[in-house]
């Protein structure tokens, strides 16, 4: 992120919408002949949207699907990144049977035009006198103001938010392969609400299985967000690991709001649940850590967790035993020594302490 406007805060919601049966339905290939769509498939799976905007898009899934291995040991499963709006409930319905993760995906067009849309109805709304060049003139206005209120987003950041997403969708369907992870609604009218935070995993872990797919540019914003704890070794600025490794995703309220709103808009069918925040849609706290200083210090954790056992697959060990039921308390009592690490948590984070510290101080 280039600025502090920018998306702080992604998360994929789970919107209750199950995936559909195995009866016999359209084909990928039925659905990519249709008039109107158009189809890149790989190994990873398929980018479907209209004519011309899948092309830079071509290997989204296959980098972020060789990321998830990378880290985690398991082949993805294949998914379907679905660009811009799907008003064929029947396509929508096929999707879901088809593959095991559907990520509906707003382009940076689609944003644009979804915001324009929402600033013509209130121009024309409040100065109804407003017509052809002046109305034209003021809705451009307006949009670019929105856009730039709400922090634009350049290609870099944009996949790296879509990789993001993906991550937590491939969490969810390899360690959870029972919960639905698809966002894109079946039938028609507004996404339901959804009741929690991603997988059944604790959100910290959740959010850390998206976190370690992000590219450089999201990484180098988690980092720049730290200033406080680089500066003054100030670690009130994020969470204590007893508290980060238990507590619930601090963003989740102000997501059902957007989730809300999203519900009542006209822009709600067709599109799923991903719920994309910046800074300004968050409250600040009253005390402790910003909402968006969960980000930071999931992809700090990592780090460390990485450079201190040498093993780029770690969390795939922690998220194993998070799933036979153990505590990383627990997991750290059992197998912190023979990895390197701690054997507590308050341990851990003074590890952490020491090593964010040494490692700003060697400039990295």
């Amino acid at each position: 992120m280039k600025t502090s406007k920018v998306y702080l805060f992604t998360c994929a919601l789970l919107a209750g919408v199950l995936p559909q049966s195995a009866d016999e339905g359209l084909s990928i290939e039925d659905i990519c002949s249709r008039p109107g769509f158009e189809c890149l498939e790989s190994e990873a799976g398929t980018v479907i949207g209209k004519a011309g905007a899948t092309a830079s898009y071509a290997h989204s899934i296959d980098e972020a699907a060789a990321a998830f291995e990378r880290y985690f040991g398991k082949k993805a499963p294949k998914a379907a990144l679905v660009l811009g709006e799907v008003r064929d409930a029947e396509v929508r319905t096929n999707l879901l049977r088809l593959f095991p993760v559907v990520l509906p995906w707003m382009t940076l067009d689609d944003r644009r035009a979804m915001v324009e849309r929402s600033v013509r109805a209130q121009v024309q709304a409040s100065r109804p006198d407003l017509k052809d060049e002046a109305l034209e003139k003021v809705v451009a206005q307006s949009v670019e103001a929105s856009l730039n209120a709400r922090g634009r987003q350049d290609d870099d950041l944009h996949h790296g938010i879509l990789a993001h997403e993906l991550g937590h969708m491939f969490f969810m369907r390899s360690y959870y392969p029972d919960q639905n992870a698809n966002l894109l609604q079946a039938g028609d009218g507004p996404p339901a609400l959804p009741s929690e935070y991603g997988s059944p995993a604790p959100d910290w872990m959740d959010e850390m299985s998206a976190v370690l797919l992000e590219n450089a540019v999201l990484t180098e914003s988690r980092y720049g967000r730290m200033t406080g704890i680089k500066t003054q070794n100030d670690f009130t600025q994020i969470w204590s690991f007893e508290e980060y490794l238990t507590m619930g995703h601090p963003a989740l309220a102000e997501a059902r709001k957007v989730m809300e709103a999203r519900r009542q808009s006209a822009d709600a069918g067709g599109m799923g649940g991903v719920v994309i925040l910046n800074q300004s849609d968050m409250a600040p706290p009253e005390e402790g850590p910003a909402p968006v200083m969960f980000y930071s210090q999931s992809r700090a954790f990592a780090d460390y967790m990485i450079e201190t056992t040498g093993n780029v697959q770690i969390f795939a060990e922690v998220a194993a035993a998070i799933t036979q039921g153990k505590t990383v308390n627990e997991w750290l009592d059992l197998k912190g020594e023979e990895l390197g690490l701690p054997s507590t948590i308050d341990a851990l984070e003074k590890g952490f302490q020491q090593w964010f510290i040494a490692r700003e101080r060697s400039g990295r």
